[in-house]
């Protein structure tokens, strides 16, 4: 089981000018790629289709930086001077592992998934909400099949915890598309303890 006091939220992740200048940017960001493949959850033994919007615009070792109009050097930035110390006031930030976009759709469900195993321990996954939308994010118990908490979406949010926690995003019901930063760091602290409870 999952240990849900390790999934931290924090509102106003960024400042209002970075929130703002993010805001105007994305509205003209035109480098989405629509993916539309299977799940790796099966759901009565057989993958479950899915299909959502995403742009990579860093991943280690396979994906160079996207300066993506500033967006990557807006997140990146407030993750690591200000915002992850927020609610990890002892991080020791040592590397970024991903940032990337994901547009989620109304009536498209997405299915559980893991961020990890990523070959590096003390890996946190942080999920930053961009728009105006709804569709929270679930976190599972017994690699995502039942459910273990539900933080709900605001604009301005995010959520971090341990990648290898099985998550996944709400379709939106009174939206029509859910965008949000899907960013990893490996991040020493002391709150790598007790992820799982027996």
């Amino acid at each position: 089981m999952i240990n849900i006091n390790k999934i931290l939220v924090i509102d106003d992740f960024l400042s209002l000018e970075d929130q703002t200048l993010v805001d105007n940017l994305m509205r003209s960001y035109k480098e989405w790629q629509l993916i539309d493949g299977l799940s790796p959850f099966l759901i009565e033994g057989k993958q479950a289709q899915e299909w959502y919007c995403t742009k990579i615009l860093f991943q280690d070792k396979l994906t160079p930086w996207d300066p993506a109009k500033g967006i990557t050097k807006i997140l990146h930035e407030a993750c690591t001077k200000t915002s992850i110390f927020r609610a990890i006031p002892d991080a020791d930030v040592t590397m970024c592992l991903r940032i990337r976009l994901n547009g989620t759709f109304k009536s498209a469900p997405l299915y559980p998934h893991e961020d990890g195993p990523t070959g590096y321990p003390n890996t946190w996954t942080i999920v930053y909400y961009i728009n105006d939308s709804d569709g929270g994010t679930r976190f599972y118990h017994d690699e995502g099949y039942t459910l273990a908490h539900t933080v709900p979406y605001k604009k301005g949010r995010a959520v971090i915890f341990p990648a290898e926690f099985y998550h996944n995003a709400e379709s939106p019901v009174d939206h029509n598309v859910r965008i949000t930063a899907g960013l990893m760091y490996v991040i020493n602290s002391q709150l790598n303890d007790n992820l799982f409870l027996n």
